[in-house]
């Protein structure tokens, strides 16, 4: 009988080994379309404010930039960020150049990109002080976003946490110091308050 089980249990192994039942593996490119899809991030997912598109700053997003031949895309970047490299998948047919605008506190890093013809496609890497912005860049004949920027989450989150006054004492109004021994006179306008 135990020679019964050892050949039963020889037998099965046998049988799992002669038809083996692997799945048809899936390419690798295709899990990397499907994942660059899922993030890219198109202009129908920003704001905008005039010619302005705004996106919100996510990490591992791809954001499409649409530039046309002979128009500048400016690509402004957060406030006092500085731009550590510039890097393009096709710098024969793309110019991409950085600049600055304001002083002090108020610089801010662009980088400036205008394609050499409609219906080119690349990639282009920032990198900054701060963060890494990837982007996938295509151009159109004739429709172009003329500035691009991104608003910042985690550093409004880190304001609010954080603001301004807290870190300077001195300039932060008492309550002590409130004068509330007032009176209103005059008619009843809407803004007037009550009491």
């Amino acid at each position: 009988m135990i020679q019964f089980h050892r050949m039963s249990l020889l037998a099965g192994l046998l049988a799992l080994i002669a038809t083996p039942t692997f799945a048809k593996p899936a390419k690798h490119g295709d899990d990397l379309a499907a994942a660059n899809a899922q993030s890219v991030r198109q202009s129908s997912d920003a704001d905008r404010v005039g010619a302005l598109t705004v996106f919100t700053f996510e990490k591992g997003a791809l954001y499409a930039i649409k530039a046309a031949p002979q128009r500048i895309t400016d690509i402004a970047l957060e406030t006092g960020e500085t731009i550590l490299s510039i890097s393009a998948g096709d710098t024969a047919r793309w110019i991409v150049g950085d600049a600055h605008s304001g002083e002090g506190e108020t610089s801010r890093a662009h980088v400036l990109i205008k394609p050499n013809a409609a219906g080119l496609t690349t990639n282009l890497v920032l990198m900054t002080d701060r963060r890494a912005y990837h982007l996938e860049l295509s151009s159109l004949e004739d429709a172009a976003m003329a500035e691009v920027s991104w608003r910042y989450p985690a550093s409004l989150v880190e304001t609010l946490a954080n603001p301004p006054l807290a870190h300077h004492p001195k300039a932060a109004i008492s309550p002590t110091k409130f004068n509330l021994d007032y009176t209103i006179t005059g008619g009843r306008t809407p803004w007037r308050p009550i009491g």
